[in-house]
């Protein structure tokens, strides 16, 4: 007890003398929180704790490796350092390249140095006998070199080892984990001399069990290695920034500035960030030091970090496209100026899927990424800054500058692609997060057992998606069972899980796994989907988005028995045009041979063929507001209606099963719904008389009631909607003898009780001709300008056009039929 009331009062000190600026005790303040040293016992547990996370990680690292197949990218990486150790830098087509892909070598070459041995008598694929084509290059390259063989998928491909094993492609990804371990180390160190071995410990086990580092640091490409160097180069610069005379720190810096700048082409961010921090610095220097002593220590950093930079490509000098004279280590500005631009990529976020970039798309990402108790962590971490560092400059500053200028670049112009693409957040993101944990934890009482929770919690989650951790999504969004429809690519599955596809595969030869032949309505039969490609490849997979799955294949896939077609009739609204043609609909959809094909207007009528069940209506995309993001979940759904209350109506108690919203050449956009089942009329109690008489003079007979009109339809009833623009009435019918080879019209006549006319909207939205017996008509009768009041009737029946004799009722002399109206909202 007395320990720890000691403690509580060196902390207090320790705060309280931080926020005079001064260092109390031999403890050092960074990033504005005091770190107090604990006792001695304490400090060497926590570093036994700490060691074991480090080993639990590794082993979810090496593990994870053996049991993930090759993803989309790790090809790609591994030729252009394969390329590096066998060309040597000043080859044109090792320089063709990398401008063509956009990715410096660093972390390229480290991967491919123990495959390159292995393979020293292979010879690389000829680049001019493919046609400097980088796809079928790497797919040479996979099969030669590692014995993958390439699946079509969709456009895309997957790579399929025979043998069924990883081991190939394991040596390629040791590296890379390897530095996961590293930056876990490094940020364990900076946590401590930030706070204490506290948070020391608290940063390390919210790194170790991050699932995005853990998919990503397992793999043989870029996306975690220049976290792990860019961390570095943060590092080093804080304790420069802290020790502007040590020219260790200031080498330091600059060298490993220079090494994130070659480990991928978003490294110019940190160096970005770095010079920031410098430039402050100098801008307002500590108190005893000179700020052109401060520019020349900076400037060395800056010629460490160019040499470094240079040296990786062999000194060369060189053209770089739009410059009039040659500059050194031209390649690597070649390929920051990589042609595939952010508006060219195909996007998919919350639904909705578009080209190029958005600006909430990253945000989004970093919300639903991450595990929950690692960002309320980081909010508690948070909050410790805001209220212990009232100043940013000098060695606070890299702090909050960094995460900055990378939040504004991502949200400004990154590619919406995946998580991958900031993870760089994560660093940042553990160490708020250690702090956090770590002022909860010096508190004491019930938010220590609080923050056992969140590490459980945290733990829990990970290991669920082992080793799928790319597919991990938080429980904002459903987790993985919900994910798929939040964010899509390498958020979900990046090819890394179809070996689990291709087993399932090959033990149930009735499942397919490359796409559909039929996508706007499915043909019958078991489809394995991959639920990172439904989103970015709509127009084969949108069907599956509206139909629940038949079963879960680990997280990445979704398995669908698809029954065979039970779909009678298929009816299009043919305004402003029928969208699709009959040899476009029938290649799109698996249709029965005698199936009926029916257009209407539906913006004057809407037709249920047959009573409505069992059929597909196709609804021209100009009919429908243009797609947008929405939430996917209760209590908010994405619903496509109309814009056109009539249709939406109508529309609403179908279901959506197809979006196509991309024009092609061959149609148009469009959507498709399945019927749900039979229409329902409405009731009405109605009376039947001569077209001129008034209602007030006329018998109602019980609601429900129903009327002969003429020997082809019978009337159902009739339904009273108001709008801005005018009162609507939709009257109801039924067919009873089909088909009509003479063209008719159905009256729509609103009345008051005596007989006055307020409003006349005969007419009929299908081709008599088209009609059979049993389909359900419903017309729109709509009165321009003219209010709702109590008394309206409405006075309707049918009449031929060619002659305007109107059809008798209930075989009698009466003509027309009156209905009360009521007003439905």
């Amino acid at each position: 007890m007395a320990e720890d009331m000691q403690r509580r009062i060196a902390v207090e000190d320790g705060r309280a003398g931080w926020e005079k600026g001064t260092i109390e005790g031999g403890r050092n303040s960074a990033c504005g929180v005091v770190v107090t040293l604990p006792s001695r016992e304490r400090a060497l547990f926590l570093l036994a704790a700490a060691l074991t996370v480090l080993l639990g990680m590794w082993a979810l690292l090496v593990m994870g490796a053996r049991l993930t197949s090759v993803t989309t990218d790790e090809m790609n990486h591994l030729l252009r350092g394969y390329a590096r150790l066998r060309m040597g830098a000043h080859q044109a087509d090792y320089r063709w390249l990398l401008s063509s892909t956009g990715h410096p070598p660093l972390f390229n070459v480290l991967e491919a140095l123990v495959p390159a041995e292995g393979s020293a008598s292979l010879a690389l694929p000829s680049f001019e006998s493919h046609g400097y084509n980088l796809v079928t290059i790497v797919r040479d390259f996979a099969w030669r070199f590692f014995g993958y063989e390439p699946t079509p998928y969709n456009g895309w491909f997957r790579f399929r080892n025979p043998g069924w094993t990883v081991q190939d492609i394991f040596p390629a990804r040791v590296p890379v984990m390897l530095a996961a371990i590293l930056l876990a180390a490094l940020l364990f160190r900076w946590a401590k001399e930030v706070d204490g071995w506290d948070a020391a410990f608290f940063t390390l086990a919210l790194l170790a069990f991050d699932p995005n580092l853990l998919a990503h640091g397992r793999l043989a490409t870029t996306d975690a290695g220049v976290v792990v160097v860019g961390t570095g180069a943060l590092y080093a610069a804080w304790r420069w920034l802290r020790e502007p005379e040590s020219w260790r720190w200031t080498v330091g810096t600059g060298l490993l500035v220079g090494l994130t700048a070659v480990a991928k082409a978003s490294g110019v961010i940190w160096g970005m960030a770095v010079a920031l921090a410098f430039a402050l610095l100098i801008l307002h220097p500590p108190e005893g030091y000179r700020r052109g002593a401060l520019a020349v220590r900076a400037g060395v950093a800056a010629v460490t970090a160019f040499l470094v930079l240079w040296a990786t490509y062999g000194f060369e000098v060189g053209e770089v496209a739009g410059l009039p004279f040659p500059v050194p280590a031209a390649t690597h500005w070649n390929l920051l100026l990589f042609p595939l631009s952010t508006k060219e990529r195909i996007s998919f976020a919350l639904n909705y899927t578009y080209y190029g970039h958005q600006w909430w798309y990253f945000p989004l990402a970093f919300l639903v990424k991450n595990p929950l108790p690692t960002l309320l962590a980081a909010s508690a971490g948070l909050v410790v800054l805001l209220r212990r560092a009232p100043r940013w400059w000098q060695e606070r500053s890299i702090c909050v500058i960094f995460p900055l200028l990378y939040a504004v670049v991502a949200m400004g112009w990154g590619m919406n692609i995946g998580y991958r693409h900031i993870l760089a957040a994560q660093s940042c993101l553990a160490l708020l997060g250690g702090l956090g944990l770590a002022a909860l934890w010096r508190k004491g009482g019930l938010r220590r057992w609080a923050v056992l929770g969140m590490l459980l919690w945290l733990v829990g989650g990970t290991l669920s998606v082992f080793p799928n951790e790319m597919g991990y999504f938080n429980e904002l969004v459903r987790g993985t069972e919900g994910g798929y429809r939040v964010l899509a690519d390498s958020n979900v599955e990046w090819g890394n899980e179809f070996r689990v596809a291709e087993a399932y595969v090959e033990t149930h030869p009735q499942a397919k796994l490359d796409g559909v032949e039929h996508p706007f309505y499915p043909e019958a039969g078991e489809i394995v989907v991959d639920k990172g490609m439904m989103g970015i490849f709509r127009e084969v997979y949108d069907w599956f988005f509206h139909h629940e799955a038949t079963a879960e294949l680990g997280d990445a896939y979704l398995i669908y028995d698809i029954p065979p077609s039970s779909v009678e009739w298929v009816a299009e609204c043919s305004v402003p045009a029928p969208p699709l043609k009959v040899e476009v609909l029938e290649a799109g959809a698996a249709l029965p041979p005698d199936y009926r094909r029916v257009d209407f207007d539906c913006t004057q009528s809407w037709l249920y063929p047959q009573g409505g069940e069992e059929g597909l209506y196709v609804l021209h995309h100009d009919l429908v507001p243009a797609p947008r993001p929405c939430w996917p979940f209760p209590p908010q759904r994405c619903e496509r209606l109309p814009d056109d209350p009539f249709i939406a109506r109508h529309v609403a108690v179908q279901h959506l099963a197809y979006e196509e919203s991309r024009p092609r050449e061959e149609y148009p956009t469009f959507l498709l719904y399945e019927s749900q089942g039979t229409a329902t009329p409405p009731l009405a109690a109605i009376a039947v008389g001569q077209a001129e008489a008034a209602p007030s003079t006329l018998d109602v007979g019980a609601e429900g009631a129903q009327a002969a009109v003429g020997e082809a339809l019978t009337f159902l009833g009739a339904l009273a909607y108001e709008d801005a623009s005018g009162l609507e009435v939709e009257s109801w019918w039924r067919v009873e003898e089909a088909p009509l080879h003479r063209s008719f019209s159905l009256m729509g006549h609103l009345l008051r009780a005596d007989g006055t006319v307020l409003g006349v909207a005969d007419g009929l939205g299908v081709d008599p001709t088209a009609l059979q017996t049993g389909d359900l008509l419903v017309q729109r009768h709509h009165f321009e300008g003219v209010a709702w009041e109590e008394g309206l009737w409405l006075r309707t029946g049918a009449y031929w056009l060619d002659t305007m004799e109107r059809w008798p009722v209930e075989d009698g002399p009466a003509d027309a039929i009156f209905v009360p109206l009521a007003l439905l909202r």
